[in-house]
């Protein structure tokens, strides 16, 4: 047979090699959309993996980390300095879900647009900062709370990430002309397989208005509370009150046995919080800060209410609470670090507190950034900006 003839032959043999190796093999993890997760907790921050953990359906996305970054910017404090650089990245907005590893974070928008899609929810549904305000695991399930105003009803929803489906709809609010749906908690904190807290708010406006406000003292209303999520029998999903007398809540974290978390005063009155089972955090009759208008609040606790640990005047807008790196921990050794990042400061605050949660010290590492989620590995941040991206810094000795 000439050589001529078996071209056909083996053209055929070459195309069907080809067919194979193309049929089984795999494709590298990042050629993926998302990245999958190898080992994850169900917290707004994810424990540190070599990769981050996603969520099915296309929702969210990765913003990678350089592993040799060249630091641009230096904070000096009283006895360390971070070395940091932004990393600007314009798919960043407001961020409702943030989870960390050493190579990437993951983000989620407030206005994820695959969220909204399958809602139904267009921009005249999401007025005053309404939108995607946490996403979290119960279970082996993803949920979001997501805050909206629909025929005429301005609410919050705890929505299953797979099905779409409302599990759990709050009551309507009492007035739309008094909202500002900025201001609805949204913080997450894991207690147990199956349970989860999460933070509302008193979403009112500059004007102020008591209908709304007084929600945090109403025990039959999820507004101003802390909500502990959980399974019925059923496999329904259900809340029960926690605690209450909450304006707005963005951050919470647990340290051994203590649940401490931050939030939004009026004018002043930004607050750490020690979170007890039934306390009540005393909003809106107590709070050292001022309405918006300068009315004034009551400053002696309420019976049978509980008074912050700290108190921010003027605000800081604190937006996220974390565990403090390695350098803080180690110099304020034995007391108890907290870490708490700031809209208007645009700044991470230390803060020191005795073993019966007074404050002592309180310290400043300042960026200029606003900042809503972060986490410390180690003495390496990574923080979520608002519309600028993702800073990326180092923190050592002098």
């Amino acid at each position: 047979m000439k050589i001529r003839t078996l071209f056909p032959y083996l053209a055929l043999l070459i195309a069907f090699l080809i067919g194979f190796n193309l049929g089984t093999l795999e494709l590298p993890s990042w050629s993926l959309k998302k990245d999958k997760p190898t080992t994850a907790t169900s917290d707004l921050t994810e424990t540190h993996t070599t990769e981050t953990r996603s969520i099915d359906g296309g929702i969210g996305f990765s913003v990678p980390l350089p592993a040799n970054p060249t630091f641009e910017n230096t904070t000096p404090m009283n006895t360390v300095q971070m070395d940091w650089v932004l990393l600007e990245d314009t798919r960043v907005e407001k961020a409702a879900n943030a989870r960390f590893a050493k190579q990437n974070v993951f983000v989620v928008n407030q206005t994820d647009p695959v969220v909204l899609s399958n809602l139904n929810l267009t921009a005249e549904n999401l007025p005053h900062g309404g939108g995607i305000k946490s996403v979290f695991a119960l279970g082996q399930r993803e949920f979001a709370y997501v805050v909206f105003v629909r025929d005429g009803c301005a609410t919050g929803a705890i929505i299953d990430l797979e099905t779409f489906k409302e599990e759990i709809r709050f009551p309507c609010l009492p007035s739309l002309d008094l909202i500002d749906l900025n201001s609805t908690g949204g913080a997450v904190l894991p207690l147990e397989t199956d349970q989860v807290l999460l933070t509302t708010g008193t979403p009112t406006s500059a004007k102020e208005g008591d209908l709304i406000r007084n929600l945090a003292q109403d025990p039959t209303s999820p507004w101003g509370k802390v909500l502990r999520l959980s399974f019925e029998e059923t496999g329904d999903l259900s809340y029960e009150i926690y605690a209450s007398g909450i304006r707005n809540s963005q951050g919470i974290l647990k340290i051994e046995d203590a649940i401490y978390a931050v939030e939004h005063g009026p004018r002043g009155g930004d607050e750490i919080n020690r979170i007890r089972p039934n306390a009540n955090y005393g909003w809106p009759k107590q709070s050292f800060g001022a309405h918006y208008h300068l009315d004034a609040i009551g400053k002696a606790a309420p019976d049978q209410s509980t008074l912050p640990l700290y108190s921010f005047v003027p605000s800081i807008a604190p937006s996220y609470i974390n565990t403090c790196p390695t350098l803080m921990v180690e110099s304020y050794a034995p007391y108890r670090c907290l870490a708490i990042s700031s809209f208007v400061g645009g700044s991470i605050y230390f803060v020191i507190l005795t073993s019966d949660d007074r404050v002592v010290v309180s310290e400043r590492l300042r960026f200029d950034h606003r900042i809503r989620k972060f986490n410390f590995d180690g003495n390496t941040l990574v923080a979520v900006t608002d519309f600028e991206g993702v800073i990326l810094g180092e923190l050592s000795p002098y």
